[in-house]
């Protein structure tokens, strides 16, 4: 009878997946069956897949496992027939007898394991949480209804497995046949198998993009008061790193007088190179900090002169500032910028009288601000 004892204990032991693992990993908690296909480069462990729902829940989850009474399977793998992404399986079951609640498939083109977890993590946290889930073949709130033990005693125990092989335990203690980590929840009373339902997660941010933008610009010390122009740009980068733009900036005339008759009508047009090296990424925004230099060049007509006189200058700045973008919807975006702009050539407009005397109409001063609002348009591969 002990020797029985011993043997039987032992049996149950090595059946049990989350006392002994091969692997060497932290054991699964009792709520997780876990299983991980070819190509799990980048997969966690059982352990850490937990430690996922945990953060989420914000508590146990062990303790809401067992408030749910439920259990689940999770499988992690490449998606089969050659194409590049990873699928995740859940089922969802009753921790009290095993039966079927729910399961729910997920794919992910591109991306990684740990993408396509992230997303397989969050439903979990759905069923540990007793929030509605989408889970297909479950009840209408979610969870399927209990067994009826009326029904069940009408239909009967079920017929033992035909135990075969040498060595087994005795009569009356066989073991329940083993069944692949994700089956197929079994044909429901109508007769009907519960498909799986297949949804596409968010694909992974592309590595590389391109932006255009346009929009209104704001300057002050750049031409005489306050000007305003507008903007176009094309940048190429990273979506939160790295990112180079070329921009054009176009500033209308703006006039400059002394006494209401004499003066100069001044414009300016100007070309950016920018680098914005540093960035700062929220849920569908990013704050970025640029610098760049604008070449250029400032215009300036003589107004109420008796001699009609035309210059341009040369214009060479530096610039330096913080742009925050904000996504409207899908690729489309706005942006917000402010910088300062250091002229490494001052230029100055003014003319001289019949005396020989010099009328200075506008000087740049040593630092000019600008602003501008843009709205743009990401290409992503």
């Amino acid at each position: 009878m002990w020797a029985a004892s011993v043997i039987v204990g032992w049996a149950g032991f090595a059946l049990n997946p989350v006392l002994v693992r091969a692997d060497g990993e932290r054991a699964a908690p009792a709520w997780l069956a876990w299983g991980a296909g070819d190509g799990r480069e980048g997969c966690s462990s059982p352990r850490g897949f937990a430690d996922k729902v945990e953060q989420r829940l914000g508590a146990s989850a062990d303790e809401a496992a067992r408030r749910q009474g439920v259990t689940l399977a999770v499988e992690l793998g490449r998606i089969p027939g050659g194409l590049r992404g990873w699928r995740a399986e859940l089922q969802v079951s009753r921790a009290a007898d095993g039966s079927p609640i729910g399961s729910r498939s997920i794919d992910q083109e591109g991306g990684s394991c740990e993408s396509v977890e992230d997303v397989a993590s969050f439903f979990a946290t759905l069923v540990l949480s007793g929030a509605p889930a989408p889970l297909d073949g479950a009840g209408a709130s979610g969870t399927a209804p209990p067994a009826s033990p009326s029904a069940s005693a009408a239909s009967g125990p079920p017929s033992p497995p035909p135990f075969s092989s040498s060595g087994g335990p005795p009569t009356g203690r066989t073991p329940p046949p083993e069944q692949p980590l994700l089956s197929p929840p079994p044909p429901t009373a109508a007769g009907t198998s519960a498909a799986v339902v297949t949804v596409s997660a968010a694909a992974a941010p592309p590595r590389w993009a391109t932006a255009v933008e346009a929009g209104p610009i704001v300057g002050v010390g750049l031409l005489p008061g306050v000007s305003y122009g507008a903007q176009a740009s094309v940048s190429l980068g990273r979506p939160a790193g790295l990112r180079a733009r070329l921009g054009l900036a176009l500033w209308p005339t703006r006039r400059s007088q002394t006494d209401g008759t004499v003066g100069a009508d001044v414009s300016l047009f100007m070309v950016n190179l920018g680098l914005c090296p540093v960035s700062a990424r929220g849920t569908g925004r990013v704050l970025r900090g640029c610098a760049g230099v604008d070449v250029g060049r400032l215009s300036a007509n003589g107004v109420g002169l008796d001699v009609s006189t035309a210059q341009t200058q040369a214009i060479f700045d530096l610039s330096a500032g913080a742009r925050l973008e904000q996504v409207i919807v899908g690729p489309f975006f706005a942006a917000l910028e402010a910088r300062a702009e250091v002229p490494l050539l001052r230029v100055r407009v003014g003319y001289t009288d019949f005396a020989g005397q010099v009328h200075e109409l506008f000087r740049m001063p040593p630092v000019a601000a600008v602003g501008q609002l843009q709205l743009g348009w990401l290409f992503s591969p």
